[in-house]
């Protein structure tokens, strides 16, 4: 088997508490391309370019729909969309797909 390329130790992370599982992302946001390569390899590198990359298309998708597309929803119907268990009736399979508009119910099992 070979050796890694890498010889460098990345930075230790804290220990301890609720949020260790998400120690993680703000030691590894902080670091810059070079030591991120040379600590933890270019598949690290990609990963990590491909995360923010995900962020940076996301949120603006996220801040549209929610700042523009749901108050137009809202003034089209006059209400939000309910979706959840609680709207299942009592004699209706809990895993059926309901879909419902102003005109017409359908039921599809």
């Amino acid at each position: 088997l070979a050796s890694p390329a890498t010889t460098i130790k990345p930075p230790r992370l804290p220990e301890g508490g609720l949020c260790q599982i998400f120690s993680w992302i703000l030691p590894v946001l902080g670091m810059s391309d070079q030591s991120l390569l040379a600590s933890a390899g270019l598949d690290a590198l990609m990963f990590s370019r491909f995360l923010m990359m995900c962020v940076q298309f996301f949120i603006p998708v996220m801040l549209f729909s929610v700042g523009v597309l749901l108050p137009i929803h809202y003034t089209s119907t006059g209400q939000y969309n309910r979706c959840g268990l609680a709207e299942v009736p009592e004699n209706q399979d809990a895993l059926q797909v309901r879909q419902t508009d102003s005109q017409h119910s359908h039921d599809y099992s």
